[in-house]
């Protein structure tokens, strides 16, 4: 009974430490998602204005304005840098994520195994093979009755 309730408790353990692992990490990525939404909107905006602006001039003038259009590139580009930068970090926060939820389920499995797993070597035999204290009425492993 013991095992089956420290396994119970090992499981749990792991699922919190994976919930709140993966939180963490959902909230982290939904800021930088936000963010590159943000910086792709930035884009399009300077795109569709870069346009306006070109075309106008040409209307007006029959020329092409080249010192806007760099202008625009310039920024554009150094936009489209950022948002690479960003999804490189959405990267880095998920595997950091999956480092933590690993750690987590395997120190929930070390304290298992130090609390629950000090039987002794030798003992009763239970019909399920966990071997038991000699003064143990039920199985740790099963529940049957030792008697």
């Amino acid at each position: 009974m013991a095992d089956f309730l420290g396994k119970l408790v090992g499981g749990i353990n792991k699922g919190v430490a994976t919930v709140s692992a993966n939180s963490k990490a959902m909230m982290e990525k939904t800021k930088i998602n936000s963010a590159i939404s943000k910086l792709e909107g930035e884009c399009k905006h300077l795109a569709q204005e870069l346009g306006q602006k070109v075309y106008d001039t040409y209307v007006t003038t029959g020329e092409v304005p080249m010192g806007d259009i760099e202008r625009f590139s310039t920024e554009i580009t150094e936009k489209l840098n950022t948002i690479s930068h960003k999804q490189d970090e959405l990267v880095r926060v998920e595997e950091e994520a999956q480092k933590a939820i690993e750690a987590a389920k395997q120190a929930v499995d070390e304290k298992y195994q130090e609390k629950y797993d000090t039987l002794p070597p030798e003992g009763i035999q239970c019909e399920c093979g966990r071997i038991n204290r000699e003064t143990a009425k039920f199985c740790v492993g099963c529940g049957n009755s030792m008697q």
